[in-house]
């Protein structure tokens, strides 16, 4: 096994678990992760804990481990994340780890005032826009930070879907994991923008036809159901349809195959209403049509709302944008 800067500390104290990570969590250090968590977490846990102070870097897959270990406890077990940092946090609320994972509850608290609310969206962490102002504020090193996030976002998404397009069809592995990579930052790419440019995220919306407007929106709810079930319940093979003998023909030409309907009792009723809307976006928008198209047209409208989102900063990732740096 190849040698990691990660190190994970375990306490425990009656049912609580504490796993204290530091170093990098990356593509190398994941696995390593994720059995540590195994080995640590039993039937005797009641709570499990996950301190990242310590925490120096974490890339897409170590990403993935975080949000995995929600998966990996007993069912009735919540997992706590703190301490992590702000950049941290952004990746991993994306993916819809929040600092306690409530499953069977329809409420969480505001992570500036505290106050008990009910989320109108699936990544809200804030009761209102002047908490989630006032964290941003304060959990900010400057006032260009969530714009740097957001120029590497864009870019690592356009790269994804550049490599979609000249992967070559007769290598299936890799021609999935090229559609799997593309979800995933599509997805951190629009996930970045509902939570921290709303207005301008609605204000393209609005922009576009009632027509359109749904189209897209139920494109990307699709895309967040084939990244919340991948890896976790499905394999890209269960979403992908290659098309017969299928080597001369571009990887974007393959089709997305219906999937059956998920389970979904281990989640609160408002978790599955959203997964359930994802799921039928899914079936409407993604079943049966090209993966190429439906990547297209998900790039196409996130780089608007970030050309949107950035229009004020100046020169940057506004005009890169335009040109398609």
């Amino acid at each position: 096994m190849a040698r990691t800067n990660l190190t994970v500390s375990v306490q425990r104290t009656g049912g609580v678990c504490v796993l204290a990570v530091g170093g990098e969590l990356d593509v190398v250090s994941s696995a390593e992760f994720a059995g540590r968590v195994a080995a640590a977490v039993d039937d005797r846990t009641e709570r499990l804990i996950l301190d990242l102070a310590g925490l120096t870097f974490v890339d897409g897959c170590g990403a993935r481990a975080i949000a995995a270990v929600r998966h990996a406890v007993p069912g009735e077990c919540p997992v706590i994340v703190r301490s992590a940092a702000p950049a941290a946090w952004r990746v991993f609320d994306l993916l819809g780890l929040s600092p306690e994972d409530r499953r069977r509850a329809d409420t969480r608290t505001c992570e500036q005032c505290g106050t008990a609310f009910a989320p109108r969206r699936e990544h809200a962490r804030f009761c209102c826009a002047r908490c989630r102002i006032a964290w941003n504020r304060e959990n900010t090193c400057d006032g260009l930070t969530g714009i740097h996030a957001l120029d590497w976002s864009i870019t690592a998404m356009r790269d994804a879907t550049a490599h979609l397009r000249g992967a070559a069809a007769r290598d299936r592995a890799r021609a999935l994991a090229a559609i799997s990579e593309a979800v995933w930052w599509v997805t951190i790419v629009d996930g970045t923008l509902v939570r921290y440019h709303p207005a301008g995220y609605d204000a393209v919306l609005e922009a576009h036809t009632p027509a359109d407007r749904q189209l897209i929106e139920e494109t990307l709810s699709g895309l967040r159901f084939v990244r919340n079930r991948m890896g976790h319940y499905l394999d890209p093979v269960d979403f992908i349809a290659a098309r017969a003998g299928s080597r001369a023909v571009a990887l974007t030409a393959w089709t997305w195959k219906p999937v059956p309907e998920p389970a979904l009792a281990s989640l609160p009723a408002r978790g599955q209403a959203w997964e359930m809307t994802r799921y039928r976006a899914y079936q409407a928008r993604l079943a049966g049509h090209a993966v190429g198209d439906i990547f297209d047209r998900a790039e196409e409208f996130l780089s608007l709302v970030a050309r949107q989102a950035t229009s004020a900063t100046g020169p940057g990732l506004d005009s890169r944008l335009a040109t398609g740096a």
